[in-house]
């Protein structure tokens, strides 16, 4: 929960504007929406095999040990 608090004040709250990025599960839509938002996210985290990609509008995508290994090291 102290994590999550932490990230909480670092993190910026953006409103995705639609896209039609192919996705294989609909319900993932909304990351793919955030990855193409302006100002542009720095990276999607997720441990989501459906983002088979490592690229989404130009975001890197992310795991979640791969963040905590690099970016927060």
């Amino acid at each position: 929960m102290e994590f999550l608090a932490e990230f909480r004040e670092l993190a910026e709250i953006i409103e995705p504007d639609p896209t039609d990025i192919p996705v294989r599960d609909e319900n993932d839509r909304i990351f793919l929406e955030l990855a193409a938002a302006r100002p542009p996210v720095d990276f999607l985290i997720t441990g989501d095999r459906d983002f088979e990609w490592r690229r989404y509008a130009d975001v890197p995508v992310i795991s979640p040990a791969l963040f905590v290994k690099t970016i927060l090291s």
